[in-house]
């Protein structure tokens, strides 16, 4: 049997009207490392994401997480995306 490995991001995000922060988790998952890279890129682009992470399963296994990045800097500013040109 041929194990499909899945990408998961999740994310905490700042709510722009109470200041709240909560976590959010895809629906989807990616089948690529990029694609769900190009995930967090795009979420950062539309929310204040406070940080990103992306989880590996592979079906049997608790998910692993293999990608982490934080958004915020060590004052407490979010660093927000910028696009390239």
């Amino acid at each position: 049997m041929i194990k499909m490995k899945r990408y998961w991001t999740n994310f905490i995000i700042q709510d722009s009207f109470n200041t709240r922060a909560y976590r959010i988790s895809s629906y989807d998952c990616c089948l690529s490392l990029d694609s769900a890279l190009l995930a967090v890129e795009t979420m950062r682009f539309n929310y204040t994401v406070l940080a990103a992470w992306i989880d590996l399963t592979d079906g049997d296994e608790k998910p692993i997480t293999i990608w982490h990045e934080c958004y915020v800097d060590n004052v407490g500013r979010v660093l927000r995306a910028t696009q390239e040109s």
